[in-house]
């Protein structure tokens, strides 16, 4: 993945599924819609076919207890079908214990 990927800070890729990992303490976090197209043009098929986009928050931040499922972020003049395809991705949020490290 490049150093300068506009959407996500990792990949996993694992057996059944692609997590798209997006670390962050905001409770607001859009995705940016040309990023994540850049990234699933770059994947291999088989990758692109169970993704998820997954944000990792700090387990006792009171500003992201509040998160919920984040907008897409497009420039004018998107296509409604990539716009679907990403907003067709589940959104997931998983609490990193920062106590244990």
């Amino acid at each position: 993945m490049s150093k300068t990927q506009e959407s996500l800070d990792a990949v996993v890729i694992a057996e059944h599924f692609t997590a798209l990992l997006q670390m962050t303490v905001s409770a607001r976090h859009g995705i940016k819609l040309n990023g994540i197209l850049d990234l699933l043009n770059d994947l291999p098929a088989n990758p692109r076919k169970n993704l998820r986009i997954v944000f990792v928050l700090p387990s006792d931040d009171k500003e992201t207890r509040s998160f919920k499922c984040q907008s897409i972020t497009y420039p004018q003049g998107a296509s409604e079908k990539d716009i679907a395809v990403v907003a067709g991705i589940p959104q997931y949020v998983y609490r990193l214990p920062l106590n244990l490290i």
